[in-house]
């Protein structure tokens, strides 16, 4: 028998009904969370973190009262169990790195595809899943740092296997991947000419 799936409360905060609306029919349909509340404002935020005891937040940095990442920044240090992904229309580096060196574990950029929330609600998941263990190994502490291997098979026969080393941004990822795959192929000789 297999154990249940644990179900993790999330606070929605967004200024806007309407999208705190949306958020929350979408959580109702990933298994594993429920809405635990929604806030609009940034003192509602903070007093239903302590009411509610969420599991995560979805915080948005636009809200009436105060800055979401002074949000963050305060639930962070009351409530340091909280993790914390900002979903917001705002882009500035500024407002990403505050995000990030203020321990939010994802930042999405509205408008955004609800495949791209439920990858980081995936990810959210699995962090938690590590956590939760009693040990672990240095794979599973790369993998919550954000360092780790990609490996890629190909069932051409022609194509290497390729193994990369960290998560590098995906346009120089590509071009290393495709330079070493023509490289190769080249040395199997199966390209006799250089490829564009």
């Amino acid at each position: 028998m297999t154990a249940a799936q644990p179900e993790f409360g999330v606070l929605v905060v967004d200024d806007d009904f309407m999208v705190a609306r949306i958020h929350s029919r979408f959580l109702q349909t990933q298994a594993g969370f429920r809405v635990a509340g929604v806030a609009h404002t940034g003192i509602d935020a903070l007093a239903k973190l302590a009411e509610l005891t969420p599991d995560l937040m979805l915080l948005d940095v636009h809200l009436p009262d105060m800055s979401g990442l002074e949000v963050l920044r305060i639930a962070r240090q009351d409530h340091p169990e909280v993790d914390v992904i900002v979903v917001t229309a705002e882009r500035e580096l500024d407002s990403v790195r505050d995000a990030w060196q203020g321990g939010a574990m994802s930042y999405l950029v509205k408008p955004f595809e609800y495949t791209a929330l439920a990858q980081r609600l995936d990810h959210f998941r699995k962090t938690r899943a590590v956590l939760d263990t009693p040990q672990v190994d240095q794979s599973d502490i790369d993998r919550l740092f954000g360092v780790g291997t990609i490996t890629i098979v190909s069932h051409d026969t022609t194509t290497p296997m390729l193994t990369i080393h960290g998560l590098p941004h995906p346009r120089p990822l590509f071009d290393s991947l495709k330079q070493r795959v023509i490289a190769v192929k080249r040395q199997r000789g199966v390209i006799k000419r250089d490829v564009g």
